[in-house]
């Protein structure tokens, strides 16, 4: 992919856009020969990824945060 003339935000948003792809894969679409340059310059995570990874890690129930949290909210909206 030729990036000459792309304002560098567009391929900052493309790197991080596609973040959950295997770094591989994100180097071959993106043209980077080095995934360490992916790493270090155009991928930048957000509150909202940190989050969402966070709240998709298993409990020591077994069961995922992001559910639990579900639970808990579908608890809150019963009336007694």
């Amino acid at each position: 992919v030729d990036y000459t003339g792309q304002p560098w935000i567009d391929v900052v948003k493309f790197a991080t856009d596609l973040m959950g792809l295997p770094l591989k894969v994100l180097c071959d679409l993106g043209g980077w020969k080095e995934a360490q340059t992916v790493l270090r310059c155009y991928q930048h995570t957000d509150e909202v990824q940190l989050r969402t990874a966070l709240d998709s890690r298993p409990r020591k129930d077994g069961v995922s945060s992001q559910s639990a949290g579900i639970k808990q909210r579908e608890s809150d909206l019963r009336i007694p």
